[in-house]
């Protein structure tokens, strides 16, 4: 099925009376979704394949988010003109900061 939009793989701020969801939203469901069922590292990793991705909200050096980008970009072949990241700062600075990762940073 394909994706329009914005995709939120791990939540968004809601309504008290907004009816369950599937999202992440507590370390638990972040630690079953990528490491213990492994889906979401899936998911991640067909979303990279198929769409420009945009990281809003992430820090560079968060750990499962850093882990898991390092690990898909693990032998640098990945191409990165599809997977960006809003953070602060001078461009060189954030740039050493997500190249690693193989993300591109937007200052």
């Amino acid at each position: 099925m394909p994706i329009y939009g914005v995709t939120y793989l791990h939540g968004r701020i809601q309504s008290p009376d907004y009816p369950h969801h599937d999202y992440i939203l507590s370390s638990a469901d972040f630690g079953r979704a990528y490491l213990a069922e492994g889906w979401a590292t899936k998911f991640v990793r067909a979303f990279l394949d198929q769409y420009t991705v945009v990281l809003v909200g992430y820090q560079a050096e968060s750990p499962p988010v850093k882990y898991l980008l390092q690990g898909l970009n693990h032998d640098g072949l990945r191409d990165t003109a599809n997977l960006y990241a809003f953070d602060r700062g001078r461009l060189e600075d954030i740039e050493v900061k997500w190249r690693d990762r193989g993300v591109t940073p937007i200052p």
